[in-house]
């Protein structure tokens, strides 16, 4: 759990985490999907058809 910021300085620190991990976790989305659509290309849309990768 976060500690509550004791300042703003503290608050605003806290924000500019949190807003790096948003980015993170929105490009990691954005290879998932770019991934899916390369293996629908491959593959087609079955996924059950897809090879399992290691």
């Amino acid at each position: 759990m976060v500690e509550k910021a004791k300042s703003i300085d503290e608050l605003l620190a806290q924000i500019d985490e949190f807003e790096k991990t948003i980015r993170g976790l929105g490009e990691n989305v954005a290879k998932l999907k770019q991934k899916l659509l390369e293996n629908k290309s491959k593959y087609g849309p079955d996924i059950s058809a897809w090879p399992k990768e290691a």
